[in-house]
């Protein structure tokens, strides 16, 4: 399965949702690819260097395009999530991206349909130009985060159209408080695939990304 998160401008959290997923998903592989065009930051943050990651993987995918590819361009954390880590600089991130998307076929696509795996993209704040949306319509759903209030509701409103373009299965995560998802959804015209608190605890994250998790891969539609 394949999975992609995203912001819109002026929204934060799709980093943190695929990290989350590629911690508390039960799937027994879980890769978590960086293809936010504006650059990566997952090596500073774990400390780990940028290669091998997405500029390796975009190179190797000329070539070849197995199903292991991906994971011989990951790094894998202690808890065994995968990570394959972007370039800081944003010319090499989309270079990399445009490479990915021309290759003959999707390393992505290919890793994604191995029984038990989960390929998460984590787009950051999407950027919906011609790279970004050819990898987003390779995604068996795209998770766009957006807080549940009047502020965060009222920017997705105005896209909302555009956003159910940009993948066969859009939908949203909604975090805080506000109003209820089948208001959300009905307004909105996207479902509600997921719920975090503001501020979760640990456990609170787990159980809500876990109902995510799970509610994707049953293809379950929009909570109540």
């Amino acid at each position: 399965m394949m999975i992609a998160t995203c912001t819109l401008k002026g929204s934060q959290g799709a980093t943190t949702l695929a990290l989350a997923l590629g911690t508390y998903s039960p799937a027994s592989r879980r890769v978590v690819v960086e293809a936010d065009l504006s650059g990566g930051d997952l090596s500073l943050r774990f400390g780990l260097p940028p290669t091998p990651g997405l500029v390796s993987l975009a190179a190797a995918s000329r070539r070849d395009s197995g199903s292991d590819v991906l994971l011989r361009h990951s790094h894998t954390l202690s808890d065994g999530m995968r990570i394959v880590l972007a370039p800081v600089e944003p010319a090499r991130c989309r270079a990399a991206v445009v490479a990915l998307v021309a290759a003959p076929a999707s390393v992505l696509r290919a890793a994604a349909n191995v029984p038990g795996t989960v390929v998460i993209l984590d787009f950051g704040r999407v950027d919906p130009d011609p790279p970004t949306l050819a990898l987003l319509r390779l995604a068996d759903a795209l998770l766009v985060v957006t807080h549940r209030d009047s502020r965060g509701l009222t920017r997705l409103a105005a896209v909302a159209e555009e956003v159910r373009q940009w993948s066969p299965r859009p939908g949203l995560v909604v975090t805080g408080g506000g109003y209820p998802a089948d208001e959300i959804t009905t307004v909105l015209g996207l479902p509600v695939f997921g719920s975090i608190p503001r501020r979760p605890s640990r456990k609170q994250l787990q159980r809500a990304v876990t109902a995510l998790a799970q509610r994707l891969q049953n293809r379950e539609g929009s909570v109540r």
